[in-house]
C-alpha cells in the first residue's frame, strides 16, 4: 500500500505537459496560435530549469519571433499577451 500524496506535493513535470497539452486542446487555446505558442513556450522554459530567461525580450524574440532589434520597453507585446493569457486561464 502506497502511502497517502501530500496536499503540498508538486505536480510531477508529467502532470503539468499533461494539464498544459489538455489546455491547449481547449477551444479558447486551439483559436489563438500566438496564445498557445506563449503558453508552451514559458510551460518548457520554466520546466527546463530556464525561468530566469523568462524576460519580454526574450519571449518577444522566441515565442512571437520578433527579430534581434525588438525593444519591450516601446513594443508591449508580450506585456499585453501576457494579459491575454492569464484571462484565459
Amino acid at each position: 500500500m502506497s502511502a497517502p500524496s501530500s496536499p503540498h506535493q508538486q505536480p510531477t513535470r508529467e502532470q503539468i505537459l499533461r494539464e498544459r497539452d489538455r489546455l491547449l486542446a481547449s477551444k479558447v487555446f486551439s483559436l489563438s496560435k500566438r496564445q498557445s505558442r506563449f503558453l508552451e513556450y514559458i510551460t518548457n522554459e520554466a520546466l527546463d530549469g530556464r525561468a530566469d530567461r523568462l524576460k519580454e525580450f526574450n519571449i518577444g524574440v522566441e515565442a512571437f519571433d520578433r527579430d534581434e532589434s525588438f525593444d519591450s520597453r516601446v513594443n508591449s507585446l508580450v506585456r499585453v499577451e501576457a494579459g491575454r493569457l492569464r484571462s484565459k486561464l
